[in-house]
């Protein structure tokens, strides 16, 4: 009876458990549409979904054709199918969707790409330089059409089919490409609606260059030469190392042209002319080789002279009585530009006048027999370059004068000197003059040769002795040697480009030799004994001065503007008045601790001096500091016995001088200064000239520190002259020891004279 609940409850949780368990679910899936269809362009169309459950999935057949899943799948989903364009023929795929045991599939239909018959051109063609045949083959080539430049002449293009019906489609003939850049053209075609752009690039040629012929002979004249040039690059012409025989003359038509000079050798020579091009390493050469002129003798026998004129072709103008034989042939030979006179003897002179005014010779070589050349003998001969006489002892007076373009002269015969003008306004640039030439005695030697840069006088040159001997030349550097010791006046002067000079052993200078030449710094050595009056006057661009010569001539420096530093070496022991006149850049100057005196007008005019130590200076000579116009303060110092006349007359701004002790004689100096005292030291034994201040005629305090002075020998009138010409008399008023006041008064009218004194 115990049992009987628990199995009743076990039997009713039974029972209700049955009673609970679902009844199974049939599982269903459908799609719809099933079948889609799309454009060859593609594109996105979807499909729904009904599933009993939520567990289907699908997948694509194709890889064009995308299945969009959603992420989170429920029933009566629309699915996206993507599909891409199709560039082909018809396709058609499936995508199938499945749940369990249960399937479903949609078919994908896409249309064909529509054709473009262009589509079969490439939209790059690259053709190498020698050019191509494109053909492009298409079975429909009506209304096909074509543009592009016109310029581009090295393209032809054809369309169509051909004559004998083998091909049908584009043709595109590329001409070789003869420059090196590459070349393209874009040319469009068109058929209906359709376009297409088509790129035909060409490849550049190789770069060259070319030229005919490879090699040249020619013989020994001057003569042209003209050489045939091409290919497809520009180019620079040059020339072999050390060629300076043949030049580039013009390019005409033909080719290019070049001049060749003339052989004057008997041996051959040979060069290149080469053209190149660099950037695209190309180039090409000609190989010329001029033969050797036929051999000659050295120099004319005695019988003859040799000439060459610049290109007449005649004969030059030779006058009766002209040498001392008689000609018996001129013969001028035009294929070498060169002429022979032949005389019916040995010939040894060339007279006065001889060969004169001759505008045709370019050069003249006499024979070694020629011994003289007479006065004028070749003046004016305006086109000879070149003379050769090696037995030449003699030259006239101008003999060579006025030949502008005589540049080249032999010197080497037995020449002792040359005579006045005989090279005047000749053609030199670079002269030397040899050794056993002793002395250029002639004036104007060489005066206004306005070519001539560097002059050099070889060892055994003893003088220059003639005046002017390169006046107003362009001279800029001369080399002196050991022998030569003297110059005369006016030697290298107004050689304004003369700035360098070698000394060698040169001991005297002449007055102006240099004068008006273009030194900047100048340093005259000790082996210089004598530089004579206006030696380096004028030298405008001269700053720097250095002296060790001996002796100084007056005004050897005068009138130089920009000279502000000077130096005197104890050698230098002798020097005449005027040194520095007018040099008005000049500020400041200390004297030589040898020199006891200034020298007269040795600063007058030196308008900026402000500046002056006077040192162990005895004697301040007349006119000394005459027009100083910088000087504002002066010291004369101990040293100093003697002040003389007018030595600072026209310092018109002076106002302070202090004279020491030991000074003993005192010329008036003062009368244009503003000072307002003077103090007269009591060594002062002498006085002379005038010793008024009287600048602004107001009275002004002079002391006299010592006893009375006397005058200087020869001077009769008092050291204050009466002032009788002034509107507002001008007292000067004299202070003296008051214990010499009574000498004083007995010299008042002999040594004083228009003053009022008073003691102190």
């Amino acid at each position: 009876m115990k049992k009987f609940p628990f199995i009743s409850m076990f039997m009713a949780l039974f029972t209700f458990a049955i009673a609970c368990t679902p009844e199974p679910v049939e599982m269903t899936l459908s799609v719809t549409p099933a079948q889609l269809e799309y454009t060859a362009e593609g594109g996105v169309q979807s499909v729904t979904v009904s599933a009993s459950h939520a567990t289907w999935s699908a997948v694509s057949g194709a890889e064009w054709c995308d299945v969009n899943l959603p992420g989170k799948i429920e029933n009566n989903e629309s699915v996206a199918f993507a599909v891409e364009p199709n560039t082909g023929e018809e396709r058609t795929t499936t995508v199938t969707f499945t749940l369990g045991e249960k399937s479903a599939t949609v078919t994908i239909r896409q249309l064909a790409a529509e054709v473009n018959p262009l589509d079969a051109i490439k939209s790059l063609y690259e053709v190498p330089a020698e050019g191509a045949e494109l053909r492009i083959a298409m079975e429909d080539t009506e209304d096909v059409n074509f543009d592009y430049d016109p310029q581009h002449e090295w393209l032809r293009i054809d369309v169509g089919t051909t004559e004998d019906m083998s091909f049908s489609g584009i043709s595109i003939d590329v001409f070789p490409n003869e420059e090196p850049a590459v070349r393209e053209c874009v040319v469009t075609f068109s058929q209906a609606q359709q376009r297409k752009e088509v790129t035909i690039r060409q490849a550049g040629a190789e770069p060259y260059i070319e030229v005919t012929p490879d090699s040249l002979d020619v013989d020994y004249k001057a003569q042209q030469i003209t050489l045939q040039v091409g290919g497809n690059v520009e180019f620079d012409t040059s020339f072999s190392d050390g060629c300076d025989w043949i030049t580039y003359d013009t390019s005409n038509y033909q080719g290019t042209l070049f001049d060749v000079a003339e052989n004057p050798s008997s041996e051959p020579r040979q060069a290149q002319i080469i053209f190149s091009n660099t950037t695209a390493g190309v180039s090409a050469s000609v190989t010329v080789t001029q033969e050797g002129r036929p051999e000659r003798p050295t120099s004319p026998p005695n019988n003859q002279i040799w000439y060459s004129t610049w290109g007449y072709g005649e004969t030059p103008y030779i006058k009766s009585g002209s040498f001392d034989r008689e000609i018996v042939s001129n013969v001028y030979y035009w294929d070498e530009k060169f002429g022979i006179i032949t005389f019916d003897g040995d010939v040894t002179e060339v007279k006065d006048e001889g060969w004169a005014y001759d505008d045709r010779c370019t050069w003249i070589m006499l024979p070694p027999s020629v011994t003289k050349v007479g006065d004028m003998s070749f003046y004016k001969c305006s086109r000879l370059e070149k003379f050769i006489a090696p037995g030449l002892t003699e030259m006239g007076v101008q003999a060579f004068a006025e030949t502008p373009k005589l540049a080249d002269f032999d010197f080497s015969g037995p020449i002792k000197s040359i005579p006045s003008k005989c090279f005047y306004k000749s053609g030199f640039v670079d002269l030397t003059i040899p050794g056993h030439i002793k002395d250029i005695e002639g004036n104007d030697a060489f005066r206004e040769c306005v070519s001539l840069q560097n002059v050099v006088f070889e060892e055994g040159v003893e003088s220059v002795s003639g005046t002017r001997v390169f006046y107003k030349s362009s001279t800029t550097s001369v080399k002196f040697p050991t022998t030569l010791k003297s110059l005369g006046e006016y030697v290298f002067c107004i050689n304004s480009g003369l700035s360098s000079v070698e000394w060698g052993g040169l001991e005297y200078i002449g007055e102006n030799c240099f004068s008006g030449t273009g030194f900047t710094e100048l340093s005259i050595p000790s082996t210089v004994k004598v530089v004579g009056g206006f030696g380096f006057s004028q030298c405008e661009s001269l700053t720097k001065l250095t002296v060790a010569a001996d002796s100084i001539g007056s005004f050897a420096f005068y009138l130089n503007p920009s000279l502000v530093d000077i130096t005197i070496e104890p050698t230098t022991t002798k020097y005449a008045d005027g040194l520095f006149h007018t040099c008005t850049g000049l500020e400041s100057f200390r004297f030589p601790d040898h020199w006891k005196t200034t020298g007269e007008q040795v600063f007058e005019s030196c308008t900026k001096l402000k500046n002056v130590d006077l040192n162990q200076i005895e004697v301040i000579d007349r006119e000394s500091f005459h027009y100083c116009d910088g000087l504002t303060s002066i010291h004369i110092p101990s040293s100093v016995r003697k002040l003389m006349p007018h030595a600072f007359t026209g310092c018109y701004y002076l106002e302070s001088v202090t004279i020491d002790e030991g000074i003993e004689t005192l010329y008036g100096s003062f009368e244009t200064a503003i000072l307002e005292e003077l103090t007269i030291p009591a060594s002062v034994k002498w006085v002379g000239g005038s010793l008024y201040i009287n600048r602004d005629e107001t009275s002004k305090v002079i002391t006299f520190k010592g006893e009375c002075p006397s005058l200087v020998e020869d001077q009769d009138y008092p050291i204050f002259p009466t002032n009788s010409g002034s509107t507002a008399p001008y007292v000067p008023t004299v202070r003296v020891p008051l214990a010499y006041l009574e000498d004083y008064l007995d010299k008042k009218s002999t040594v004083l004279g228009y003053c009022e004194i008073t003691t102190y």
